[in-house]
């Protein structure tokens, strides 16, 4: 805010001294018109100082308040699993040369739940003059960073009492981590990191800070970082003087340790195995639930990457892609590959396999189009299951698909039709049978072949896991199971 009244400021000086080189403003000559707007331009600065500390001590008494009062027992520990992941996948088969008749289905698309509130920070976070200059740099995933910070100001605690705690988030309250929380705002602006990425950079400032981010210093740091920018997270005690944080999130979280607090659904990060703790009496107002749904990573630095699909790719991006949970809406666990399937490719992926793809295809037919689409990935993505390679499973979001060497029939799917909406700007979506992920397409003309209609619209199935299939050819006894439709 101050950044933006001072370049407005600066702005209309400029204009000024342009368009009135020699005029007086009311008897007053140009210097001491600039003076005049200098000292109010002062004194607003002044004013927004004193509301943002007043602000940062109201919000920050409330934290410690909650963080000061005898903590509860924090209630049943549960681990959330994908129902779908534990279905063994069907395997890919080779499409025969005689057609079966189509078959048409209808079926409802399945309902997504929106992103929770945009979190806001509960207090305008800014610079202090009189904070550290000196900086500590690190790398966050392959990315440059660095924060103010001098070492020799790190506060520390013996117990993990509620007093104790309190007394340290009080602490990172005060000029010596001003500038500190400034920088850490600023690199998730500079970065446009999404709610995730900012919980993996609350930990790697709290390293860089403590020199490992699960000391007990470093958990109240992580969650003062989190909390003072809008994200909700709170934490545990073990009972064996050790604290983990906890984050609430707006999906449930696949394999992450979670509670119950205040009506929130809050997850632990860590993922360490404790058998009981304590956790804080409510949550933190004025903070939301990270929001899990993305659509895309974020700008880290470049590490270019080619790979052997034809696009080059970012790796800091694929490194960070690989840190990103598993996860669906409360009661829908399909909804986990519309989540995946939102995700867009990055510009780098974009720019060198798009015109590479575009030169075949531009002068055919939709469906001509998009049989060739079929046909590369039918010769160009190996298939393996994601239990023989990772030792799990796991939804690939559509760059880690052109990297990886391997992927199964959801990673194709949701890749397939990625490229089919960029490219050809037809809509798609995502057929699901138990242990099994098929590609349609919406298609501007009537199209032959086994199809889903979905809320008016006729979706043709088109498989890139079912080799050689022509568009329209659905693998054999689909037609005999339930499927679930998500509309992208």
């Amino acid at each position: 805010m101050l950044f933006t009244i001072k370049r407005t400021f600066n702005i209309a000086v400029s204009l000024l001294i342009c368009l009135f080189p020699n005029t007086n403003t009311y008897g007053q000559s140009f210097e001491e018109y600039r003076q005049m707007t200098n000292r109010q331009f002062e004194n607003r600065r002044q004013t927004v100082r004193k509301d943002y500390e007043a602000l940062k001590e109201k919000v920050n008494k409330e934290f410690s308040d909650i963080l000061g009062r005898e903590w509860k027992p924090s209630g049943e520990r549960s681990i959330r699993s994908n129902p779908l992941e534990a279905i063994p996948s069907l395997p890919p088969q080779d499409a025969p040369d005689e057609v079966a008749k189509p078959v048409q289905k209808q079926c409802d698309a399945v309902q997504i739940a929106k992103n929770s509130a945009n979190p806001v920070p509960p207090t305008e976070i800014a610079e202090n003059p009189e904070g550290t200059q000196t900086r500590i740099q690190s790398m966050f995933y392959g990315s440059n960073i660095s924060v103010r910070f001098d070492i020799k100001d790190r506060a520390s605690i013996k117990r993990t009492d509620p007093s104790d705690i309190v007394e340290l988030w009080n602490r990172f309250s005060t000029t010596e981590y001003s500038n500190l929380l400034a920088d850490f705002y600023s690199i998730r602006q500079r970065f446009e990191l999404c709610d995730w990425a900012s919980l993996k950079l609350s930990q790697k400032v709290s390293e860089m800070v403590y020199g490992n981010m699960d000391s007990n210093e470093s958990v109240v740091l992580q969650s003062f970082l989190l909390t003072q920018c809008g994200l909700m997270s709170c934490m545990i005690h073990d009972g064996n003087d050790r604290l983990h944080l906890l984050v609430a999130a707006d999906k449930t979280l696949v394999g992450y340790p979670g509670y119950n607090i205040d009506g929130y659904d809050m997850f632990q990060v860590d993922r360490e195995e404790i058998s009981s703790g304590t956790v804080p009496q409510k949550s933190f107002s004025s903070t939301v639930p990270l929001r899990m749904s993305i659509s895309c990573s974020g700008k880290f630095d470049e590490n270019r990457y080619k790979t052997d699909k034809g696009a080059t790719v970012n790796r800091n991006d694929i490194d960070f892609y690989a840190d990103y949970p598993s996860f669906f809406d409360e009661g829908r666990p399909v909804t986990a590959f519309w989540h995946v399937g939102q995700v867009q490719l990055s510009s780098d992926a974009r720019e060198t396999l798009y015109p590479y793809l575009k030169g075949i295809i531009d002068d055919m037919s939709e469906v001509e189009a998009v049989q060739t689409l079929l046909l590369y990935f039918y010769k160009v993505f190996p298939y393996k299951e994601d239990e023989k390679v990772w030792g799990k499973e796991r939804y690939f979001f559509p760059e880690e698909t052109l990297y990886y060497e391997f992927c199964d029939c959801e990673d194709r799917a949701i890749l397939f039709t990625r490229l089919v909406r960029d490219l050809l700007g037809l809509k798609t979506a995502l057929i699901y049978m138990p242990g099994h992920l098929a590609a349609a397409v919406r298609f501007s003309g009537n199209v032959e072949g086994d199809a889903v209609t979905s809320g008016g619209n006729r979706y043709v199935i088109c498989d890139p896991t079912y080799i050689n299939a022509n568009v329209g050819q659905a693998m054999p006894g689909w037609n005999e199971k339930q499927i679930e439709v998500v509309v992208l």
